[in-house]
């Protein structure tokens, strides 16, 4: 608030009246001629005019702590960046943003990915394995039964699979998954978020997936009711997403997971496959990625294109039949512990399921 006006207009209403005064006196032929009266009113009007009529400056306003406090919180926000005179400010855009694209690393940071074998609640592929379904309904999307038990025959069709590859490396595996016989296997819950690609989902999910194993589901009670090696659990969203696991290579949490949505989003939301079902079970045990720029060199990932382009963990475009027709090569039955060799890891060390050394 700025202080000293009032004072000011008072000054100048007395010069005013002080003028007036005089004319008064000297318009009138009988006063005017009394120069003592004349004299007084001269004398007034020339010390009425000699007050100081500048306005004073303003002072500063009284700032009380809590202002003080507004005005330091307000200087510490950050500087907005302004446009050169020249430049083009161009205003926000309010169009749909462009398709999420899968997670790829720069050159230099591939070729010595950490792995999952055997570490985490789903450590071996062998003997015996428990895989638990968790149906989770979102505030876009829900569940009906038949949508349910159309989840549970594809997984069913990706345990076949990987069942029938280990019997091509003589391993035994056997995975334990249908709910509709045992019903300890089959888990719901909710969640208050949307979960899509169009939102960053990942770590509220994480921390709710964190939340269900310790209220939802006893890994170790279920290890023992089935008398099992390992155990995972398979996150059902019914939206179009990525589908991706959450595996133990000694960091995050060791009761692995993995998360499948039942439409493709890099497919126009199109039923996702019972391949990529299977590729992000072979995950938890150990299987790596080897396609182009996510977890190995150029060298690699060209390598396996080339000699084994139908691989599972390059590729996992359906058939149109519901199977599956991909294979598991050498490279990661190696990973999955199913061998203890193959020769492409003398050519690329980085292959190496302890890591490159």
């Amino acid at each position: 608030m700025k202080k000293g006006n009032a004072g000011t207009k008072k000054k100048l209403q007395t010069v005013v009246m002080a003028g007036m005064f005089l004319l008064l006196l000297t318009g009138c032929t009988g006063i005017s001629e009394d120069k003592s009266v004349t004299e007084e009113a001269e004398t007034a009007l020339t010390e009425a005019v000699a007050v100081d009529t500048t306005l004073p400056e303003e002072e500063e306003p009284v700032q009380t702590e809590s202002e003080e406090k507004q005005d330091g919180a307000e200087q510490v926000q950050p500087e907005a960046t302004v446009a050169s005179e020249h430049e083009e400010i161009t205003p926000p855009s309010e169009e749909t943003p462009p398709p999420m694209e899968e997670t790829t690393h720069p050159e230099d940071e591939l070729g010595n990915p950490r792995g999952s074998y055997g570490l985490g609640s789903a450590a071996f592929l062998k003997d015996r394995n428990i895989l638990v379904s968790l149906f989770v309904t979102t505030p876009e999307s829900g569940w009906t039964d038949r949508e349910q038990e159309a989840v549970l025959q594809k997984i069913g069709v990706a345990v076949d699979y990987i069942e029938g590859q280990a019997k091509q490396y003589d391993v035994s595996t056997e995975l334990i998954y249908d709910w509709s016989s045992q019903h300890d296997l089959k888990v719901e819950a909710k969640t208050d978020f949307p979960i899509n690609e169009d939102v960053d989902f990942v770590d509220r999910l994480d921390e709710e997936i964190a939340y269900w194993f310790e209220q939802k589901i006893s890994y170790e009670k279920l290890l023992e009711v089935y008398d099992a090696e390992g155990i995972a659990t398979c996150v059902f969203v019914n939206n179009a997403g990525i589908s991706y696991a959450i595996v133990y290579d000694g960091t995050d949490n060791v009761k692995e997971s993995l998360i499948l949505f039942t439409g493709d989003y890099y497919n126009h939301g199109k039923e996702e496959t019972a391949a990529a079902y299977a590729h992000e079970i072979l995950h938890v045990f150990g299987a790596h990625d080897l396609y182009e720029d996510a977890e190995f060199t150029r060298e690699v990932t060209d390598y396996v294109a080339d000699t084994y382009p139908n691989e599972i963990m390059l590729t996992v475009s359906g058939s149109g039949t519901g199977k599956i027709t991909q294979i598991i090569s050498p490279v990661t039955a190696y990973h999955l512990g199913w061998v203890s060799y193959t020769e492409e890891v003398d050519r690329f060390p980085q292959l190496n399921r302890n890591g490159n050394r």
